[in-house]
């Protein structure tokens, strides 16, 4: 059902649900910082050091760098330094 509804997103590549600029300025820098940390051998939970001066990403909930599902994301090969937008959607 689920790809039913999200059949463009998930089948083709014409689409993609970062046309927002919440999620293209906002969500996705923070998962590709915390992917490129974790690919240097870093956790990144405790400090985003690249917004007003730093801030904890784990006492935020939207980042959601706590949720075991993201690192697995975060793991994944990065495509030049950036997460695959394949693997986002």
């Amino acid at each position: 059902m689920t790809i039913g509804v999200f059949w463009k997103l998930v089948l083709t590549e014409q689409y993609t649900f970062l046309d927002g600029p919440d999620f293209a300025y906002q969500v996705a820098p923070w998962l590709e910082v915390q992917a490129y940390a974790w690919h240097h051998g870093n956790f990144p939970l405790l400090w985003d050091p690249y917004v007003a001066g730093g801030q904890s990403l784990i006492g935020q909930a939207q980042p959601a760098s706590a949720f075991p599902l993201n690192w697995l994301l975060f793991v994944l090969p990065l495509d030049r330094g950036f997460v695959q937008l394949g693997f986002l959607h």
